[in-house]
């Protein structure tokens, strides 16, 4: 029944609309929709909380508005407010490497470090190097290429970080 369902929504857009919806769009150039807004039954108060889960604390901000039929929203910012990315200022950024979680409650993930051709040997050495004698005593160590490990300790107030290949 589902397969049938999902093919005729394909094929036929009235059917796709009426069993899965679609976006309604709630401001267009800083304008807002009001009739959109009632056919959602959405108030103003519920629309403010799903841009502030957006990370947007002002409607002046927002450009336009999508309600999406999963019931999340979709949206555009004007340029003044949106994010400057390193393209805008022609700055050229390194591309960071995955991080991977070697050491997790006092206990070395083997397999792991095999995956990333490392011997629990290179570890050992590398994090008594850095100051850690005993696995242990650690909470919580990841690693990556380009910025070496974070190590958290079990009795540590606040972050050590530390640079190691």
């Amino acid at each position: 029944m589902l397969f049938v369902i999902e093919k005729l929504s394909q094929k036929y857009d009235r059917i796709r609309i009426l069993l899965k919806g679609e976006s309604s769009i709630l401001i267009r150039d800083g304008e807002f929709n009001i009739q959109e807004l009632n056919k959602n039954h959405l108030e103003m108060e519920q629309l403010r909380v799903m841009l502030r889960q957006q990370g947007v604390f002002s409607l002046r901000e927002v450009r336009d508005l999508y309600l999406e039929p999963g019931g999340t929203v979709s949206l555009r910012k004007y340029p003044e407010f949106g994010e400057v990315t390193p393209a805008m200022m022609e700055l050229k950024v390194k591309d960071e490497a995955l991080n991977f979680l070697f050491v997790d409650e006092g206990k070395i993930n083997e397999e792991i470090l095999r995956f990333v051709g490392k011997t629990p040997e290179w570890l050992y050495d590398e994090l008594q190097k850095l100051g850690y004698p005993t696995v242990k005593d650690i909470l919580y160590a990841e690693w990556s290429q380009t910025d070496g490990f974070f190590i958290k300790t079990y009795n540590e107030d606040k972050d050590n970080v530390k640079k190691g290949n």
